[in-house]
């Protein structure tokens, strides 16, 4: 009775549509914190556990320097970065420390940030219907939630790129010049973060000074361009070293002419589920037509600021040095999400919310889907450890055998992130010929064996020679854990009929296609064999699709000698690594002796071993 009482005492001191417009407005409110809340659970999920990537070590190893002048010299003068995340992370590790949460928490917080900002450029660009459905599609896709958990330039890039773009709309509508202020200073926040963010701001200005602005306000964009130069000037020099660099290394591949569609894959989930909506929203707009001359044109640009960066960044790619991932690509993503968003400006409201809700819910189901929540949260670098450690605790007789990077190792034990102190790294064993020899005279019945992307081919096949049964399999988005333990079979071996080469070759060839993987994607090749240990023979393995693609990779013999009569040389390989093998095709193996000397190969073996089948799932497909 009190609330009816004031509702009706409400309608006689206040017009009637002052009262419906601040209830539209609260109402409106509670659908973006709602986006807000739900962006927000997804990205602190399991944030107490969340574990440090790569990336993210490699850019903490460089914020161990006592001045600035060192940080820049030796932290950013290195690396192909704008300055400003590896300034932030030098300051707040400092303050801080090192722990994956408190490292991480603000790069989830910009994350977070920058799903509010893309809902209210929605309602800039269109109305609120637009804003519920970008602001949902951003708020649980996966390409916006995987760089706000990583401590990385891209989660303060996006939110620099996005407030700068947002400065702009404000002054495009409002002609205000503090808005230009605010635009100058985040266009310069964003060169400072990430390059690939600033050409996403260019783009987007450069056609908002082409097609929204008029010639007063160009003259003041000019303008405010200038100061944001100004204020990015410091930086110049670096980043002009940075040009001279040509690009990152030899460790990205060249994108192929259908990269584009492997990037909308991405961006949806690779999930019909999720795009329904969207290509119902297009199919009746496109039925309905009745165009706004004005709308059709703010979409035509969002798809522009799409297209034009990615035609940039391939062909930079193609024809200079490769440069194009999922990562550069980011800042992109929000004009595919506001574009989405626009289809629904024309359609009714109660429509939006439910496209809003059904984005929300699919769009969640499909992140958990795609072990997002395992394969983002959980590590090489320090999960293995954490099960290393439980079985010793149990009493289990145990070796960790990691192939990872050993300054990142040793980082995270000097710095109390993790006990590394029982780890052997694998990698100084391969580099020395000694990995036979450990694994030889190793006294543990069990080893936990991590292997990466850039392992040896030796490695994981060399391990399984003296461990062969798999235990378990833990996955990882790079990298995959393999928890092995001893037979006694596989200290035999085979003695009957040696083959004395004396310049011949020993082998065999065995036929496969795609069909012969379903999960066991590792191929193994030993060979047995006895005889002279100074010599310059070669294991051999050779590939060759039915689609003329092809793979040589070979071993020297002497890299696997041991104490014992007799030796074993072996190699390794990813079904998956092998050109054209969705064409299937033909693996011969062979002793290449080539300096005559006297050898006996007493067997050559051909395994299968299970596989990883969430490797590399952040991103791509994942298979069943």
């Amino acid at each position: 009775m009190v609330f009816l009482s004031m509702n009706r005492m409400l309608n006689i001191f206040l017009p009637n549509g002052l009262i419906e417009g601040i209830k539209t407005r609260s109402h409106k409110n509670l659908i973006l914190l709602i986006i807000l809340f739900i962006a927000a659970i997804i990205r602190f999920w399991y944030w107490p556990e969340m574990q440090f990537h790569h990336d993210e070590l490699s850019a903490l190893m460089r914020t161990r320097f006592q001045s600035f002048d060192e940080l820049i010299m030796n932290g950013v003068w290195v690396d192909g970065h704008p300055a400003f995340t590896q300034v932030f992370l030098w300051v707040w590790t400092a303050l801080f420390g090192y722990n994956p949460m408190l490292v991480k928490l603000p790069f989830i917080l910009a994350g977070v940030a920058s799903v509010c900002l893309v809902y209210y450029l929605s309602k800039q660009l269109f109305n609120f219907k637009s804003a519920f459905v970008s602001g949902a599609l951003m708020a649980v896709l996966q390409y916006s939630v995987v760089y706000s958990q990583w401590a990385r330039p891209y989660a303060f890039g996006l939110l620099f790129m996005l407030s700068a773009f947002y400065f702009l709309l404000k002054y495009s509508d409002e002609n205000r010049k503090i808005s230009l202020l605010g635009f100058s200073v985040m266009a310069a926040l964003t060169a400072y973060t990430h390059y690939f963010a600033l050409l996403q701001v260019i783009t987007l200005s450069g056609f908002w000074f082409l097609f929204r602005l008029n010639k007063n306000q160009r003259i003041w964009f000019l303008a405010a361009s200038l100061l944001a130069f100004a204020f990015w000037l410091p930086h110049l020099h670096l980043t002009l070293h940075h040009l001279s660099l040509g690009g990152i290394g030899d460790w990205l591949k060249v994108p192929k002419p259908d990269y584009w569609m492997e990037l909308l894959g991405f961006s949806v989930h690779y999930s019909w589920f999720v795009v329904l909506p969207l290509i119902l929203a297009i199919a009746v707009y496109v039925l309905k037509a009745r165009f706004n001359r004005s709308v059709l044109l703010l979409q035509f640009l969002l798809l522009g600021s799409w297209i034009l960066p990615y035609l940039i960044t391939y062909f930079y790619s193609t024809e200079v040095s490769a440069l194009m991932h999922f990562g550069t690509m980011l800042f992109t993503f929000p004009s595919l999400v506001l574009f989405a968003g626009s289809l629904f400006a024309s359609f009714d409201k109660s429509f939006a919310k439910i496209a809003m809700l059904f984005t929300l819910v699919f769009g969640l189901q499909t992140l958990v889907e795609r072990e997002h929540f395992r394969l983002n949260i959980k590590t090489e670098f320090q999960e293995p450890i954490h099960k290393y450690h439980a079985l010793k605790a149990r009493d289990f007789d145990l070796t960790a055998l990691f192939d990872l990077r050993g300054d990142a190792v040793a980082f995270l034990d000097q710095n109390s992130i993790e006990d590394m102190s029982e780890v052997q790294l694998v990698q100084p064993l391969v580099d020395s010929g000694e990995l036979a020899a450990y694994l030889n005279e190793l006294k543990s019945e069990n080893v936990l064996l991590v292997t990466q992307a850039g392992s040896a081919k030796e490695v994981f096949s060399t391990v399984t020679a003296y461990f062969p049964e798999v235990l378990e399999l833990y996955s990882y988005q790079s990298a995959t854990a393999y928890l092995l333990t001893r037979s006694i079979q596989s200290k035999e071996m085979n003695k009957e009929s040696p083959d004395n080469l004396k310049g011949l070759e020993y082998g065999e060839s065995v036929f496969y296609s795609p069909s012969d993987s379903l999960g066991f994607d590792n191929l193994f090749f030993r060979i047995n064999w006895a005889g002279q240990l100074e010599n310059r023979a070669l294991m051999v393995v050779d590939w060759k699709s039915n689609h003329n693609d092809s793979l040589w990779q070979a071993s020297e013999l002497t890299e696997f000698i041991t104490e014992n009569q007799f030796q074993l040389a072996s190699m390794s390989f990813d079904l998956r690594d092998m050109p054209g093998f969705e064409f299937g095709g033909e693996f011969s193996a062979y002793v290449w002796n080539r300096g005559l000397d006297s050898i006996d190969v007493l067997a050559l073996e051909i395994e299968q071993y299970p596989s990883n089948r969430l490797r590399y799932g952040l991103f791509k497909r994942i298979n069943n």
